[in-house]
C-alpha cells in the first residue's frame, strides 16, 4: 500500500518577517534597560568603594588628632609623588588600592609612585580629593615645599556639607566644576569643561547624570548633575560658600 506524503505547514515570508519585527522591538526596549542596569550597577560599586574610602579616612582622623590626611611632598620627588600621598596615607587603613578605581571612570591611566621601597600603582583620573583641605593650593606650590599642617574635622563649618573626595576628572579637585565631569573622556585633565553649560549637561557626569561623593563628615552619597552644577563658581571664592576654616589664599597651611 502507497504511503501519503502530507505536506507540512511552515511559516511564510510575511510571517518571519513579523516575528524578526517583534524582537526588533523587544531588542531596542531591553538593550537600554539592560545597559542602564549595568551603570547602576557600577555606580553602586563606586560607591561601595568610596564608603570604604570614606570609613579609612575616618580611621587615620581618629589616630591624627581628628585631622585629615594632608599631602606630603617628602613621599618622593616629583609632583605625582606629592599629589598622591593623600591616597598612600589611607593605604593602611584599606590595603586595598583597587577602592580608588571606579568601574566607569572613562579614563584608565594610572601613576607609579614609588614610597619606602614599594610601589602604589594609583588611577590619576578616577578619584580626587578636596584641594582645599588635603593639599597645597597653586601648581608652583605642589613642587616644593614641606608638608603642611593639616587641617582639623571641627574646624569646618560646614562639615556634612563639604565634599572631600569623590569623582574627578583628576587626583584633586579644587572646585566643583571637575566633579560635575567626571565623565569627560578627553586626553588632557587640565582642559576639561568648565562652561555653565557642560557643567550642567548630565551626559559630562560619571554616574546617570550625577557623581558619588565621599562628605567631609564621612558619609558617602550620589550627587546629580544639577545638585552640583549648584554650587559651581566662576571664581576662586569656593572655600568661602562651604565655611572653610579660613581664606584658602592667605592660610599659610595652603600655600
Amino acid at each position: 500500500m502507497k504511503r501519503a506524503f502530507t505536506r507540512s505547514a511552515g511559516f511564510t515570508l510575511i510571517e518571519l518577517l513579523v516575528v524578526i519585527a517583534i524582537i526588533a522591538i523587544l531588542a531596542a526596549i531591553l538593550f537600554p534597560v539592560f545597559a542602564q542596569a549595568r551603570a547602576k550597577a557600577r555606580q553602586t560599586a563606586c560607591l561601595s568603594n568610596q564608603k570604604q574610602i570614606a570609613l579609612a579616612t575616618m580611621m587615620y582622623t581618629q589616630d591624627y588628632d581628628e585631622t585629615y590626611p594632608v599631602n606630603n611632598f617628602s613621599y618622593g620627588a616629583g609632583v605625582t609623588a606629592f599629589l598622591t600621598s593623600w591616597m598612600i596615607h589611607l593605604d593602611p587603613y584599606q590595603k586595598n588600592l583597587q577602592v580608588f578605581e571606579c568601574p566607569e571612570r572613562k579614563v584608565m591611566t594610572t601613576t607609579n609612585v614609588v614610597v619606602a621601597g614599594r610601589t602604589f600603582r594609583l588611577p590619576d583620573r578616577s578619584i580626587g580629593a578636596n584641594e582645599w583641605i588635603v593639599g597645597r593650593v597653586g601648581h608652583t606650590a605642589h613642587t616644593a615645599g614641606t608638608a603642611l599642617a593639616p587641617i582639623a574635622q571641627a574646624s569646618l563649618s560646614r562639615v556634612a556639607e563639604t565634599p572631600l573626595m569623590g569623582d574627578s576628572v583628576y587626583l584633586l579637585f579644587n572646585e566643583p566644576r571637575r566633579i560635575a565631569v567626571a565623565g569627560w573622556s578627553g586626553a588632557t585633565w587640565w582642559q576639561y569643561p568648565t562652561t555653565v553649560a557642560a557643567v550642567s549637561e548630565p551626559s559630562n557626569a560619571r554616574h546617570n547624570g550625577g557623581s558619588n561623593l565621599i562628605w567631609a563628615d564621612g558619609h558617602v552619597s550620589w550627587k546629580n548633575q544639577r545638585a552640583v552644577g549648584l554650587i559651581v563658581r566662576t571664581d576662586t571664592n569656593w572655600w568661602n560658600t562651604f565655611g572653610l576654616p579660613v581664606d584658602a589664599l592667605s592660610d599659610i597651611r595652603l600655600q
